[in-house]
């Protein structure tokens, strides 16, 4: 009888066994096929989680569209601003920077007459006062600046101006700059020069010089912007009795045709080679203006050569 038992308990035994083998078999078949399928219960819980999670993606979804809504508008509409904001600050920009070119404003011509040595003008702003000033042709031996008396001419320096400023290489750089000429001021430019409203002259290689005095008896600067200044030497300073102002023109000409064309015997009054050689300029071509801030109101010109 316990044989028996025991035959029973191998048989069913192996029968379990085999049945094990089988269903892992079957099994693993059926996941190297594809064709395993999850679980009743568990697609059940995944189809809960998907009813679940689904209204949650559709807010967030919404919400990002939204965003990317707002996005596309804030970036369209700056980049129609950023162009308007851009030509507004160009345009501010244009308008403080000085532009090239401003130099004296010419009025109308009234009257030309010649004094001596000098040809003047007249504009539409010159006073009777400016219109009965003498001017005294250029002499070339006259040895000091015109803040210092000069017996031999008659002048006396309280009449003058004050030597204010002196640079050289005046301008030198592309031969583009601005200047101002004070207030109740003067300043003289000895150079190659071309000057809105007031004249230009070039040396070139002729022998004479060039020279400009610019004087300003207005209540505000005179602003010289963009003219042309080749590698000039400028002084600049007060001037000291407006109703004289003929007797100091007369005499910062005088000394300026002294210092280019030097004394009576042919030595250069500068040591600097005016014009070039070592003897100096042969002759010196000097223009001066009579200015109210930018106005023009009075212009001279002459010309003076070696003796």
């Amino acid at each position: 009888m316990r044989n028996v038992l025991r035959y029973v308990a191998y048989v069913l035994g192996s029968c379990l066994v085999l049945a094990v083998l089988v269903a892992a078999g079957f099994s693993v078949y059926t996941l190297l096929s594809g064709r395993a399928e999850p679980p009743e219960s568990v697609a059940v819980v995944e189809e809960a989680e998907e009813e679940e999670v689904d209204p949650v993606l559709a807010v967030i979804e919404k919400l990002g569209k939204r965003i990317s809504d707002l996005e596309v508008v804030t970036v369209s509409e700056t980049a129609d601003e950023e162009p308007a904001e851009a030509d507004s600050a160009a345009e501010e920009v244009m308008a403080s920077e000085p532009e090239a070119g401003d130099g004296a404003v010419v009025t109308a011509l009234q009257s030309t007459d010649q004094m001596g040595a000098w040809e003047i003008q007249y504009f539409s702003g010159a006073t009777q006062m400016m219109k009965d000033w003498v001017f005294s042709s250029p002499d070339s031996s006259w040895a000091e600046f015109p803040n210092v008396d000069w017996p031999a001419g008659g002048f006396v320096a309280a009449r003058g101006l004050e030597y204010g400023q002196e640079l050289s290489d005046f301008c030198q750089q592309d031969q583009r700059c601005d200047f101002p000429v004070a207030a109740r001021s003067y300043r003289s430019i000895t150079a190659d020069y071309l000057i809105d409203g007031v004249g230009e002259c070039e040396e070139g290689g002729t022998g004479i010089g060039c020279a400009v005095i610019l004087v300003n008896v207005g209540d505000v600067t005179a602003s010289f912007r963009g003219q042309r200044v080749d590698t000039g030497h400028t002084i600049t300073g007060l001037y000291w009795h407006g109703d004289f102002l003929n007797e100091a023109i007369s005499a910062l000409a005088s000394h300026l045709a002294y210092r280019m064309v030097g004394v009576p015997s042919g030595n250069p009054a500068s040591p600097g080679a005016n014009c070039s050689v070592p003897t100096g300029c042969t002759g010196v071509d000097i223009t001066f203006v009579v200015l109210s801030g930018n106005e023009l109101l009075l212009r001279g010109h002459t010309t003076v050569v070696r003796p």
